[in-house]
């Protein structure tokens, strides 16, 4: 796979992620022209706003283009993950990640969390635990509700996905293993309930 087909997948992810609430935002404001701007309508309109803008923030921060090296604000990780995975009603402890991380902790931490809230389809708890080692050391141990990872995850996670059958859906699985490969560490899920990379 090539630089253009890898940078398509994502892009189409990212757009995949964006339409919903982009288009009730579009059906707000059509909601508002044929019925009258009333409060239902506006918030729904604000609802609609804040989680696209919240999907940018974490989409930007998880798949665009940053140095490894880079150090980015706990704080910063923080307000991305849980504006993007609060509508999923995922809450996000983190740990004792403090202080700022380098971007090669960040993204696969990122990333690991979107696969994390995959496999809590009702919603729950995912708790953090990260060393910026080498190898890198980072789990989400999932609580709160069933752990359901899908059987094409679980695959996904075992062995690094084939580029070239690589779906938009599933491009943040190919990104892990790009990320966590190059620092030295592979993904796993282990049964009780923890995704991670080490």
């Amino acid at each position: 796979m090539d630089d253009l087909q890898l940078s398509s997948l994502v892009s189409s992810r990212i757009c995949h992620d964006l339409i919903s609430p982009v288009g009730a935002i579009g059906n707000g404001l059509d909601l508002v022209r044929t019925a009258g701007g009333g409060e239902e309508e506006m918030n729904l309109i604000a609802d609609c706003a804040e989680a696209a803008a919240a999907a940018l923030r974490f989409l930007r921060t998880a798949f665009g283009a940053r140095d490894p090296a880079e150090s980015i604000s706990v704080e910063e990780l923080a307000a991305a993950a849980e504006g993007h995975l609060a509508r999923r009603k995922i809450r996000l402890d983190w740990g004792d990640a403090r202080g700022t991380m380098r971007f090669r902790a960040a993204r696969p931490l990122l990333l690991l969390a979107l696969v994390g809230a995959g496999a809590l389809p009702r919603g729950g708890l995912m708790r953090l635990s990260v060393a910026e080692a080498e190898p890198l050391a980072i789990e989400w141990r999932l609580s709160g509700g069933p752990v359901k990872l899908q059987d094409r995850a679980r695959a996904l996670l075992r062995q690094r996905p084939d580029p070239a059958e690589t779906a938009p859906g599933d491009v943040h699985f190919l990104l892990l293993w790009l990320a966590a490969e190059g620092s030295g560490a592979r993904p796993y899920f282990r049964e009780d309930g923890a995704v991670g990379v080490a």
